[in-house]
């Protein structure tokens, strides 16, 4: 196995058990969800907002999705396979984690434009679909790409986190070689 491969396996064994250890502790007397979908519906329209100034910022002000956030959350990314050194690839474990996740992607990207096309969810999952696109800081590449981030909810509190783009325009953009496919 690639030390690359092995850096990823134990940062996302260690990520699951830390989510767990720490979930367990949590305060009990949050929300749960209801027959109604009440607390979730709540959620969604928290994360739709934060999406909402997260764009209208051009990308400087995602407070908004520190808010949401469980300390233990998971966060991952589709990068975290094909760019394992990468910055912003992941996967981050716990809010503290993500908050460097957050200033990495400031020190690096710069957000040109974020549209919201649809915030859908059933069950414990929203997802939130998009366009997003971002110059590069360094290549000045720009990268124009869907966005489908994926979160999961517990207690009225986002514990995982799954973000889908276009990789290979992500490895266009940060002139990173694009492996052909056998």
């Amino acid at each position: 196995m690639p030390a690359a491969a092995g850096q990823i396996l134990s940062r996302r064994f260690a990520c699951g058990a830390v989510a767990k250890r720490k979930r367990t502790v949590l305060d009990a007397a949050r929300p749960k969800h209801t027959k109604d979908g009440s607390v979730v519906q709540d959620f969604r329209d928290r994360l739709e907002a934060a999406y909402d100034a997260w764009g209208e910022s051009g990308g400087t002000t995602p407070a908004q999705f520190f808010e949401l956030m469980d300390e233990a959350i998971e966060f991952h990314s589709v990068l975290e396979r094909e760019f394992p050194s990468d910055a912003v690839s992941g996967p981050f474990c716990g809010k503290a984690a993500v908050i460097g996740y957050w200033t990495a992607i400031a020190e690096s990207w710069e957000m040109l434009s974020s549209r919201t096309e649809a915030v859908v969810g059933e069950g414990d999952r929203i997802v939130w679909i998009g366009r997003v696109r971002w110059r590069h800081r360094r290549t000045l590449r720009e990268l124009e790409t869907p966005k489908i981030d994926v979160w999961t909810v517990w207690q009225d509190r986002a514990i995982r986190y799954y973000e889908m783009i276009d990789s290979a325009s992500y490895a266009r953009a940060v002139e990173h070689p694009v492996r052909e496919q056998a």
